[in-house]
C-alpha cells in the first residue's frame, strides 16, 4: 500500500468500472480492486500484471485477487481473476490513475516558505531560503541549508545535516544523515511504458525512499523513489558525488558507491560492497555482500559475495587481467604494414 504521507488514495476500484475504462472484459466482471501492488507485496483485493512467464510463479504465489495478464499468459494463472490484455502494463496504468487522482502529490501549497502544517523539531537550523512543505517532519538539532526544498509529507531524522539547494521529496530518513549540496531524492523513477502510437507513458511511481542512520550522500546524487515498493539505502552507506540510484533499488548497510556510477532498476548492492568510479550495475541484479566492482565495470549478471570484478562486461579480476595480458602480448606480435 502506498504510503497515506504522500499519497491519497481513492478506493475501492470497481472491476467493472476499470474494464469500462480499458475496454476489457474478464470471466468474472464482479468485484471490488482496493489498490495495486507488486505480487510480493499484493494482499487479496490488490491488482498486480503480468508480461512474462518468468513471473508466473510469483504471481501465482501472491496473495492479489486480480491480474492483468497478456492473453498467452492467462491460462497460466490460478485462482485469480483474470483480465486479459495485450497491454497489461498499460491498463496498470490506469488503474494506478483511477486509484490515485492527480493530487495524489501535492504541492507546496502555502505562502510561507516553512508551512504552518510541518512539524518543526527542536534546535533547528533552517535557512530562510529553505522550502518546507505541509505535513513534513525535521527531527530535532537538524540543520537545512538555502535553497533547500523538503517536500510534503517528507520525514527526516534527528540531526540530519541538508546541504544547500537539495530537494527532497517522497523520503523517510533515520538519524545523522548527511545529504551535500544539488542532491535529488525522491524524485519519478524512470518508468515509461510506449504504446503503439508510439507515445511513451509515465508510470506513476507510488514508493518512497528510505535512508538509513549515519549515511552520507554526496553532491549532485540522484535517488529515484520506489514504482510500487521502495528504494532503501542501509545505514553507514556513502555515495560520492554525481550517482544515479534508480528506482526499487536495495543498497545494504555500509556500502560504497563511488562518483558517477550507477544503478539501474530493482538491483540489490550487499552490504559493504564497493562500486568504484563510473561502474554501472545494469537491472534486476544481485550484487553480493563484501564485493567489490572496479572503475568503469559494467555488470550485467548476478555478483557472487566477496567477488572482485573488473572490465565491461565484469568479470572476475584475474580473469580480466589475463586477458588483458594476453591482448597486449598479441599486439606485440603483430606486424603491420604500410
Amino acid at each position: 500500500m502506498a504510503d497515506p504521507r504522500f499519497y491519497t488514495r481513492k478506493s475501492p476500484l470497481a472491476l467493472a468500472e476499470l474494464l469500462k475504462v480499458c475496454g476489457l472484459s474478464a470471466d468474472e466482471a464482479h468485484g471490488e480492486i482496493q489498490d495495486v501492488a507488486a505480487p510480493e507485496n499484493a494482499g487479496a483485493n490488490d491488482l498486480v500484471f503480468i508480461e512474462n512467464a518468468k513471473y508466473a510463479e510469483a504471481v501465482n504465489a501472491s496473495a492479489a485477487g486480480f491480474v492483468l495478464a497478456k492473453p498467452e499468459l492467462a491460462g497460466a494463472i490460478k485462482n485469480k481473476i483474470v483480465i486479459a490484455t495485450p497491454t497489461p502494463q498499460l491498463h496498470f496504468i490506469a488503474a494506478i490513475h483511477l486509484l490515485y487522482p492527480a493530487a495524489q502529490q501535492p504541492n507546496l501549497d502555502d505562502a510561507k516558505n516553512i508551512s504552518p502544517r510541518a512539524a518543526i523539531g527542536k534546535n533547528c537550523n533552517i535557512h530562510p531560503t529553505a522550502v518546507i512543505g505541509a505535513g513534513a517532519e525535521i527531527g530535532d538539532h537538524t540543520v537545512i541549508g538555502p535553497h533547500a526544498v523538503i517536500g510534503p509529507g517528507v520525514k527526516l531524522g534527528a540531526h540530519n545535516d541538508i546541504g544547500a539547494g537539495v530537494t527532497i521529496s517522497h523520503t523517510i530518513t533515520a538519524d545523522h544523515v548527511r545529504v551535500l549540496p544539488g542532491a535529488r531524492i525522491g524524485q519519478d523513477g524512470f518508468g515509461f511504458v510506449t504504446n503503439a502510437q508510439g507515445q511513451h507513458i509515465r508510470m506513476p511511481q507510488l514508493g518512497r525512499v528510505m535512508i538509513g542512520a549515519q549515511t552520507e550522500i554526496g553532491a549532485n546524487v540522484a535517488i529515484d523513489r520506489g514504482a510500487l515498493a521502495d528504494t532503501a539505502v542501509g545505514g553507514n552507506v556513502i555515495i560520492d558525488n554525481l550517482v544515479q540510484i534508480a528506482h526499487n533499488v536495495v543498497i545494504g548497510d555500509g556500502a560504497i558507491l563511488v562518483s558517477q556510477s550507477g544503478v539501474a532498476g530493482s538491483s540489490k548492492i550487499g552490504k559493504y560492497a564497493v562500486l568504484a568510479a563510473q561502474a554501472g550495475v545494469a537491472d534486476h541484479l544481485d550484487i553480493g555482500d563484501f564485493a567489490q566492482i572496479g572503475a568503469q565495470a559494467g555488470i550485467m549478471r548476478d555478483v557472487d559475495a566477496k567477488a572482485r570484478i573488473m572490465g565491461s562486461p565484469g568479470q572476475p579480476v584475474r580473469e580480466y587481467f589475463r586477458q588483458v595480458s594476453m591482448l597486449a602480448k598479441l599486439s606485440k606480435g603483430t606486424k603491420t604494414s604500410s
